[in-house]
């Protein structure tokens, strides 16, 4: 089963920390059980992925107290593919195994990102930390970019919160070591196996391994900001208009005033009483489009297909990664990972139907008579928007 974000920052409710914590400061959630997030992940679950997959640098890489390991001290020869024997080597002498992106390769992360993300319209990623116990070592004073979850899974970690330079810091604006200098520390605190931190981008801190093993998932919140509306609303007008794809002419600083006119155009362009509803819903698309799902057993969902009868039970998964959209007075538009589906618009209060019910039987699909539901339903099975549930087929 998932995990929704408002299991994750239990007992802290979902509006105080909109409220009082999102893009403001730090939140420390006591979880109250060292377990609290082994249904995400376990620490066989990690061994299970240095068995069996092919890891490759970037995403698996390690550190010790002296900073990041070279490639060539973790790699099998004249590859990229990471060397399980030199991994061992390392841990066993103290050094921190990390693993980026490790929802592509591990379903319970996938479904966490997932839920996660249909939750927020906005996209997540996961990165694994794994330290052993004869290690004292920490990653040094930073900030990051993105928000981060932090998910105690075993041990301990000291953490340090400090005073920042950059509130919210975005994409361009990457910690530089000498540069960008932290101020007085704010909190220190030890997370423990079950723990939850939120830290927002910008926000300098550290992390400092105890005397024990540690293991803790750092979900980053990869969210949109005002940045990235106009960055991509002004593509879209550049892509309509010539004159905002015409070049400047030489002395350009001196003639500001031959240009104020193109300004004034982009102005008046982004004040039009329609742009925030179609920005953020071109946004919206935009990660609709570019978020894939994992089916889970793809193949038996599609040998599933031949057999649905009216008492097949489906489901929807994560009914916020898909779009829909009335195209005209006729048409509705169904938008998910790299397709659209189209549908009469007759067929709406079916699709919402889908969206507010978790499970449902076929013969309760609204609207159509029997072979029109079950005809239906492959149709959305094939395409990836329902399920089967094989789980509780009677």
């Amino acid at each position: 089963m998932s995990t929704k974000f408002e299991e994750l920052i239990s007992p802290v409710d979902r509006e105080r920390f909109f409220k009082d914590f999102f893009e403001k400061k730090h939140l420390l959630v006591r979880g109250g059980s060292k377990t609290k997030f082994h249904n995400i992940l376990k620490e066989r679950d990690i061994d299970h992925v240095l068995s069996s997959q092919r890891l490759t640098l970037p995403n698996a890489r390690m550190a010790n107290k002296n900073g990041e390991i070279e490639a060539k001290d973790l790699v099998l020869e004249n590859t990229k593919v990471m060397d399980v024997s030199k991994v061992i080597e390392l841990y066993a002498e103290g050094a921190t195994l990390i693993l980026s992106q490790l929802q592509d390769k591990l379903a319970s992360l996938k479904e966490l990102c997932d839920t996660l993300s249909s939750d927020f319209g906005q996209r997540f990623q996961t990165n694994i930390y794994c330290t052993p116990g004869n290690a004292s070592q920490g990653f040094n004073i930073h900030h990051d970019t993105h928000d981060v979850f932090i998910l105690q899974i075993e041990g301990q970690k000291k953490w340090h919160i400090y005073e920042s330079p950059i509130e919210l810091a975005v994409k361009d604006q990457t910690f530089i070591p000498g540069e960008h200098l932290h101020g007085d520390i704010k909190d220190e605190f030890i997370l423990n196996a079950g723990d939850l931190l939120y830290i927002p981008r910008g926000l300098m801190h550290a992390a400092q391994t105890l005397d024990e093993k540690s293991i803790h998932i750092t979900v980053g919140f990869m969210g949109y900001t005002w940045q990235d509306v106009f960055q991509d609303q002004l593509n879209i007008l550049t892509q309509n208009d010539k004159n905002l794809r015409r070049g400047f002419q030489p002395k350009y600083w001196e003639n500001s005033e031959d240009y104020q006119e193109t300004l004034d155009q982009i102005i008046a362009s982004l004040q039009k009483p329609d742009f925030i509803v179609n920005a953020l819903n071109q946004l919206h698309l935009k990660f609709i489009n570019r978020h894939r799902t994992v089916i889970q057993n793809p193949l038996k969902q599609a040998e599933g297909v031949s057999t649905i009868n009216l008492e097949t039970l489906l489901f929807s998964k994560n009914n916020g990664l898909f779009k829909v959209n009335v195209e005209n007075e006729d048409t509705i538009v169904i938008s998910l990972y790299n397709k659209d589906i189209e549908l009469p618009k007759d067929y709406l209060p079916i699709i919402q139907f889908i969206r507010a019910t978790p499970l449902f039987k076929v013969k309760e699909l609204p609207l159509l008579e029997d072979e029109s539901q079950i005809e239906f339903s492959k149709t959305l099975i094939k395409s990836g928007l329902l399920h089967i549930n094989f789980d509780r087929q009677s």
